[in-house]
C-alpha cells in the first residue's frame, strides 16, 4: 500500500509529517516498533512514542526510514534529514501497539498480493538472466546489479534512463557502481548476516545514494549479491521488498540452471585472470585441471608470484572516485594481476618484474598507503598456481598476527610472522596458555623480578632483542641515555646470568618474546 493511501485511510487521527514531506512513491509492506532490527527494510513503517524515539537516538542510535510516533513530549527535529529519514507525528493519544494493529488492518484492507503475483508470473516467464533484470531495472526504475561475491563476476546488470524511460544494459568499462563503493557502505553489516538472504538498505553518504541489498543463497552456498542502487529514500521505498526477494530467488535459479557462476562480462586476458584467480582462492575449481592446459597463460605457467592482500574495510576513500584504488594499483603493478576478493583487493604479483619494481619505490608506494590508510599483507614466493589458496591464507594469518602483536606499519610479511603462525597452529583450539611451556625460563624470572621490584628490565630487554642488539632503539622507545642502556644490560647479566652473545640463547629469547606477545604476557597491566 502507498504510504499516502495509509494516510487518507487514518484520517480519524491528527497526522502531521515534521521530517520530510508525503510522497506517492513510497510503499508501506508491514508495520514494526522502534527495537534495534538488524535489517533496515524502507517499506517498514515504524510505531512507537517520541520520547522513546529521542532517547535512543540520544544513546546513539541511528533511525533511517518511515516513522510515526507518538507525541508524548516536545522535541526539535533540526538533526534530521530528509534525505535519511520520514518523520509523522501523531497528536491524538493512543498506545503504540493500538496505533499498529489500526495500521495493520487498514493494510489488510487493500493487498499487494495482486501486484506480487503479477510481478511473479512476469518474471517466470523471462528466459535469461538479461531479460530479467532488464524487467526488473524497468519496474524499479533504477539501477540493478547481479555480482559475485567480491564482485569480480558480473552477472549481469541494467541502469534505469528516465531521460528515454528505459533500462540500459550496463556495459563494463562503464560501470561506476563498483565494489569499493559497495563494500564501504555495507561495512557495519558484512558478516552479521552472511547466511541470509533477508534485504536491507543501506545509506552511501558519500554519494548520498541509497541501495537495497540481498545476499544471493543457492544448493553450494553462497552466489553473491543483488543491488539496487537508488537516488533517493522515496526511490527506494518504493521498491517492494517482498518483489526484490523474489527477483533474487530467481535470479539464484538462473545462475545454478544456466551455470551462468562461469560466465563475466569481458574476455580478454586479465578478465579471464581475474575469474579464474578467484575460482582458485574459493577452491571453487580444482588448479590441477589446468596442468595440461597448453593454452593457458604463460602468468600461470612461468611466472614466480606473490599473493597481496590489501583490506579495504580502513581504506581512506573521501573526494575519490570509485575504482579509484584498484585501478591505482593496477598502474603500480601493471605486469600482476589486481582484482576484488571478499573484502580485500588482491593483487597476484608478478614477483620478478613488479616485484622488483616494488623494491625499487618502496618509498612511493609506502606514501600511496599512508595516504590512503592502507595496509598490505605479503604472501611467500611460489610459482605452482596450484598453490594460490595456501598462500593468500598466508595474508590473511599475517593480518591475524599482526592485529594480536599489535604491530605498527604498513607493509607486513609472512616471512617475518612465521614463527608466531607456526606458534598459533598449536593453539587452534584458542588456547595460547600452553605456549608457556615453551617460553624461556629466563625471561619468565625477569617479568616475575619486574613485578616484584618495579623494574623494567624485560621491556629493556625485548626491545634489545627484537630490535636485532640495537642501543638506539632501546635508548629512543624507553626515553633513556644509551650509557643509562649500557649499564642495565649489564645488570641484567649479573642478576640472571645472561650470555647475550651466544648465539642459540639469542634466538631462544627472541622466539620467546614473541610466544608471550602472543600470550597477551607483554601488556602492561
Amino acid at each position: 500500500m502507498l504510504l499516502i493511501k495509509l494516510l487518507k485511510e487514518l484520517d480519524d487521527l491528527t497526522i502531521t509529517p515534521v521530517v520530510g514531506s508525503v510522497s506517492n512513491s513510497i510503499v508501506i509492506e508491514k508495520i514494526g516498533y522502534l527495537e534495534k532490527n538488524p535489517y533496515l527494510q524502507l517499506t517498514t513503517l515504524k510505531i512507537g512514542c517520541l520520547s522513546e524515539f529521542m532517547k535512543k537516538c540520544e544513546m546513539g542510535f541511528r533511525f533511517y526510514g518511515i516513522f510515526f510516533l507518538i507525541k508524548d513530549c516536545e522535541a526539535s527535529y533540526e538533526e534530521f534529514e530528509p534525505e535519511k529519514i520520514r518523520i509523522f507525528e501523531i497528536k491524538d493519544k493512543t498506545e503504540p501497539e493500538i496505533l499498529a494493529e489500526k495500521c495493520r488492518k487498514v493494510l489488510r484492507m487493500e493487498s499487494d498480493e495482486d501486484e506480487i503475483c503479477a510481478f511473479t508470473t512476469a518474471i517466470l516467464q523471462k528466459t535469461t538472466l538479461t531479460r530479467l533484470l532488464y524487467y526488473a531495472a524497468k519496474t524499479f526504475q533504477c539501477k540493478i546489479i547481479a555480482a559475485s561475491s567480491g564482485g569480480r563476476k558480473i552477472y549481469g546488470g541494467y541502469e534505469y534512463d528516465s531521460s528515454v524511460k528505459k533500462p540500459v544494459f550496463l556495459v563494463p568499462s562503464e560501470r561506476h557502481f563498483t565494489i569499493e563503493n559497495h563494500a564501504r557502505s555495507l561495512q557495519k553489516n558484512y558478516g552479521k548476516d552472511y547466511s541470509d538472504s533477508e534485504p536491507y538498505a543501506v545509506f552511501n553518504s558519500e554519494s548520498g545514494q541509497w541501495l537495497l541489498q540481498s545476499k544471493l543463497f543457492g544448493e553450494n552456498g553462497y552466489l553473491g549479491y543483488l543491488v539496487a542502487y537508488c537516488p533517493s529514500l522515496d526511490a527506494l521505498a518504493s521498491i517492494h521488498v517482498r518483489k526484490f526477494q523474489i527477483l533474487g530467488s530467481m535470479i539464484v535459479h538462473m545462475l545454478q540452471t544456466a551455470h551462468l557462476q562461469n560466465n563475466h562480462f569481458g574476455k580478454n586476458e586479465d578478465d579471464y585472470l581475474q575469474v579464474l584467480l578467484g575460482d582458485l582462492l574459493d577452491e571453487s575449481i580444482d588448479a590441477r585441471i589446468l596442468s595440461g592446459d597448453d593454452e593457458q597463460s604463460p602468468f600461470l605457467k612461468t611466472t614466480q608470484k606473490r599473493i597481496c592482500s590489501f583490506p579495504i574495510d580502513e581504506y581512506a576513500y573521501k573526494n575519490k572516485a570509485d575504482g579509484y584504488l584498484i585501478s591505482t594499483l593496477r598502474k603500480c603493478f601493471p605486469d600482476s594481476v589486481c582484482f576484488y576478493y571478499k573484502r580485500d583487493i588482491v593483487v597476484v604479483l608478478d614477483a620478478d618484474r613488479d616485484g622488483k619494481a616494488f623494491h625499487e619505490k618502496r618509498g612511493e608506494f609506502l606514501q600511496l598507503l599512508e595516504k590512503n590508510h592502507l595496509q598490505v599483507y605479503i604472501s611467500d614466493e611460489f610459482s605452482d598456481i596450484a598453490l594460490i589458496h595456501r598462500h593468500y591464507q598466508q595474508c590473511q594469518r599475517t593480518r591475524t598476527i599482526k592485529n594480536l602483536l599489535n604491530r605498527d606499519g604498513r607493509i607486513f610479511y609472512y616471512d617475518d610472522f612465521k614463527c608466531s603462525a607456526m606458534a598459533l597452529e598449536l593453539c587452534k583450539d584458542g588456547d595460547t596458555d600452553k605456549l608457556e611451556e615453551f617460553c624461556s625460563e629466563d625471561l619468565r624470572n625477569i617479568r616475575e623480578y619486574d613485578e616484584v621490584n618495579h623494574t623494567e628490565y624485560y621491556a629493556l630487554l625485548k626491545i634489545y632483542v627484537i630490535s636485532g642488539k640495537s642501543m638506539s632503539a632501546c635508548a629512543r622507545q624507553m626515553y633513556l641515555h644509551k650509557s643509562t642502556v649500557a649499564y642495565r644490560l649489564n645488570k641484567l647479566k649479573e642478576l640472571f646470568g645472561l650470555d647475550l652473545d651466544n648465539h642459540e640463547k639469542f634466538f631462544d629469547y627472541y622466539n620467546s618474546f614473541l610466544l608471550m606477545e602472543l600470550m597477551g604476557v607483554n601488556r602492561k597491566k
